[in-house]
């Protein structure tokens, strides 16, 4: 197959991670290193273009030094003046939105003699900064602009996506490539059950192409019904999905049990967490395309940090009644982590120094008591001797299922509770919205640009995003007390700042019966057409998680000092759940004080 010039040859990697620790002094460059090798595969192996499947960066604003590694490696070996052995014959306009409406290696200017195609992932996804809000921005854009990427499958909407394929041919074989870059899994859950995913096919031939998806999201592992992509919601027609997200590499091909397609997940070049998915052989796929039949050949990666797992047992290993146990426990572990360490130097040989590993000991400390030792403390005599070692070290205990003592019959009180991920399908914005919102508590800050600006944080990783909520909430608050008191002499600031709140409390009760109004029309009015055999597959915009509350009616018995009454206990209660907050008419109010 290798021989033919119908033969598509793609380099397939997802998840590298750049800038991953880049202050760490040990593993700054692990992350570099790896995606070099990934690129050096490519030029050895003679491909026709790297087909990246998200997280090419770690973090959404990636540092100057980061950029500039980067920028430093594609250019080494992406630039030249090879032939390129194949064409796109689709609409570029819509397929690379962010160069210009056109492929890099098409660009006069340029020498491109190996095409990179990726989509974002979720720690590199597209954000809005600054005044102009009117587009979103991601890393891959400053390397798009550069011409030394080419990026496609980014959302054109918030309210539902339309999938444009990049259509490549080379000699008789007909390749068409869809790009979905992360989405929010819970949106994008919804989008596809109401039917606002399409993908969108070629009208010529729409038989001959061979048909690629590579996306990033969760899969279908445990972690509740809304939060992943389930492979049902994915068109049947499709033959192969490339599916990044997932670290665990598990390169083969394997066939969906929903679909005829198959699936591949390279998983990630560089290890971000110390778990039993990383420690599997990191391998990038050389994917193999003529016609309708593909192979994929994996390429195991020799630059990655080797990464040492073990779990351990301590009822298995040490007598939980002898005197000192908590020095034996101690003992036992530093030797496990010796016995790792002359494990990975008896792997390299003659005058090649042995690389730093990554080791992690899960222990099960159940029976144990006050046996846990601090991981700085314990990890300090193996500095320079391992990759990790202020987090060597994960103890944990088994829970146990507590059973009534009436009962009897009850033979199996000390099994071992398995603890179910659909239960705890809870957002950090749910709970912090159940404890602020719910309770009143939220005065100077408001409910839906406080949980944006959580996301914000959490999701994409802006460090700055609640401090300028803050900010730019307490300036508006503090405009707004000026000018009240000096229209309004008889109120005190409490009365002003609660007044203002309330009424943006209803504000936005009103906004969300809109938005939940809208959703339910959108819902009962599908006509959407269909383009193949399958359900068309279509997104809309994440709808915010508040609470809405109905205002008591009020009474029209209740007579004037009754009502004072009432509205001065409120006001008491008020008061005594803030504790010693406190405002008067010569106090400013300070970020500090929010929190």
């Amino acid at each position: 197959m290798s021989n033919s010039t119908d033969v598509f040859r793609i380099l397939v990697a997802t998840d590298n991670h750049l800038g991953y620790l880049e202050d760490d002094p040990v593993r700054f460059n692990d992350s570099f290193q790896s995606f070099e090798e990934v690129l050096k595969i490519a030029k050895t192996k003679n491909v026709d273009f790297v087909l990246l499947g998200g997280d090419l960066f770690h973090h959404s604003k990636p540092s100057r030094q980061c950029l500039h590694k980067t920028i430093k490696i594609l250019r080494k070996y992406c630039m030249g003046n090879s032939p390129i052995q194949f064409t796109i014959v689709s609409d570029q306009e819509k397929n690379f939105i962010s160069n210009l409406g056109r492929v890099n290696y098409e660009d006069p200017n340029y020498a491109v003699a190996l095409p990179v195609f990726s989509i974002h992932g979720n720690h590199d996804e597209p954000t809005r900064y600054g005044a102009d809000q009117s587009q979103t921005l991601a890393a891959l854009d400053i390397l798009c602009s550069c011409n030394l990427v080419n990026y496609f499958g980014k959302p054109n909407s918030v309210e539902r996506v339309d999938i444009h394929p990049i259509l490549f041919e080379k000699g008789e074989t007909k390749l068409a490539i869809y790009g979905l870059g992360n989405i929010r899994d819970e949106r994008l859950n919804r989008m596809f059950e109401r039917k606002l995913v399409k993908f969108l096919r070629p009208s010529h031939n729409t038989d001959d192409w061979f048909n690629v998806l590579v996306l990033h999201q969760n899969r279908d592992y445990g972690r509740g019904q809304k939060n992943c992509v389930h492979e049902e919601m994915l068109p049947n027609f499709l033959n192969l999905i490339i599916w990044g997200h997932e670290h665990e590499c598990i390169i083969q091909p394997q066939e969906s049990t929903d679909r005829d397609f198959h699936i591949t997940q390279p998983g990630s070049s560089v290890a971000t967490s110390l778990v039993q998915g990383e420690g599997i052989k990191k391998h990038v796929g050389l994917l193999e395309i003529k016609q309708d039949s593909f192979r994929m050949t994996p390429i195991p990666l020799k630059s990655v940090r080797p990464f040492y797992l073990e779990e351990i047992t301590l009822t298995n290993e040490i007598d939980a009644d002898q005197r000192n146990v908590r020095a034996a426990v101690e003992t036992f572990l530093s030797e496990k982590v010796e016995d790792i360490i002359d494990q990975n130097s008896k792997k390299y040989v003659g005058d090649e120094a042995p690389v730093l590993p990554l080791i992690r000991l899960k222990i099960d400390h159940t029976d144990f008591q006050h046996v846990s030792l601090q991981n700085q403390r314990f990890g300090a005599k193996f500095v320079d001797r391992v990759a990790n070692p202020t987090s060597l070290l994960l103890f944990r205990r088994k829970s146990k299922v507590h059973h009534k003592k009436s009962d009897p019959k009850e033979e199996n009180a000390d099994l071992v509770a398995p603890i179910c991920p659909d239960d705890y399908d809870v957002e950090i914005g749910d709970i912090i919205g159940n404890n602020l919102d719910n309770a009143n508590k939220l005065s100077v800050l408001k409910y839906g640009r406080i949980m944006k600006a959580l996301r914000e944080f959490v999701d994409k990783s802006i460090s700055s995003a609640i401090e300028e909520d803050v900010r730019e909430s307490l300036k508006e608050t503090q405009s707004l007390v000026t000018k009240q008191l000096q229209s309004e002499v008889n109120d005190d600031i409490e009365s002003i700042v609660s007044r203002e709140a309330e009424k943006h409390r209803k504000s936005e009760i009103q906004q969300a019966r809109n938005k939940k109004s809208a959703d339910s029309n959108a819902s009962s009015t599908d006509n959407i057409d269909q383009n193949d055999r399958d359900p068309p597959v279509l997104i809309i915009p994440r709808r915010q998680n508040q609470s809405i509350e109905v205002e008591a009616p009020k009474s029209t018995t209740r007579s004037r000092r009754t009502r004072a009454r009432i509205t001065s206990q409120a006001r008491n209660t008020k008061r005594r759940r803030r504790g010693r907050a406190q405002y008067d008419s010569d106090s400013e109010c300070s970020a500090s004080d929010l929190i």
